[in-house]
């Protein structure tokens, strides 16, 4: 049976920690993997966190591992946002290692 005073009580725990954890920031010195479904928010919680290390005169870096620095920052602008002063690298696999024909097989046949 759905408890829905203890499911209340549990959401708004929820909504104070996380208030509480970006209220505080993340511990510097480290680095931080985003992980989630496409369209699920990351990007933009990269970079706004990234914008806010500018304004803040903090050196940052964007490493993306799936969309080119144009494509990131076409996004950035349909969100009128700048991207300066933010280093974007990219470590995108090279075009000919996604080609079928350099593929290794996974199962070879015997003799």
């Amino acid at each position: 049976m759905l408890d829905v005073s203890k499911d209340i009580h549990s959401l708004r725990e929820f909504k104070l920690n996380c208030v509480q954890f970006l209220q505080r920031g993340l511990p510097p010195g480290h680095l931080y993997l985003v992980d989630g479904d496409p369209g699920t928010g990351k990007t933009t919680l990269g970079l706004q966190f990234l914008r806010e290390g500018v304004a803040q005169n903090e050196p940052v870096s964007y490493i993306t591992l799936s969309e080119s620095e144009r494509e990131l920052r076409r996004g950035a602008r349909s969100h009128g946002w700048d991207l300066e002063g933010i280093s974007v690298f990219e470590l995108l696999p090279m075009e000919e290692s996604l080609k079928t024909t350099n593929s290794t097989p996974f199962c070879i046949p015997a003799k």
